[in-house]
């Protein structure tokens, strides 16, 4: 019987992992998306303040708060690249063990 419980704990923590992958590859993609966008952003800024339609105060500032938020993001998806593979390494591990399972 208490074998069975086991299981039956190793195989809900199999799915629940199988979730996390799902919902952190989405991070993953997510976070690079926003700095597609902060990079983006910084380039339409330094065309605002080459052209004179922003000021060097404005153009320093923004570019503070875009390194700001770039530098968020730069660490989510670092912490998500170190984290994703090891989740992967489970479900490959308990699929080997036990077979693949679906919900």
């Amino acid at each position: 019987m208490a074998d069975v419980i086991a299981i039956n704990e190793l195989q809900s923590f199999y799915f629940q992992m199988k979730e996390q992958l799902q919902i952190k590859n989405s991070e993953l993609e997510e976070a690079h998306e926003i700095i597609s966008k902060m990079n983006n952003h910084a380039e339409e800024f330094s065309r605002f303040y080459e052209e004179g339609y922003i000021t060097e105060i404005k153009y320093a500032e923004l570019k503070r708060d875009l390194k700001g938020i770039f530098t968020y993001y730069q660490g989510r998806v670092n912490k998500l690249n170190s984290l994703i593979p090891d989740i992967e390494d489970y479900i490959n591990e308990y699929e080997e063990e036990y077979g693949a399972c679906n919900k």
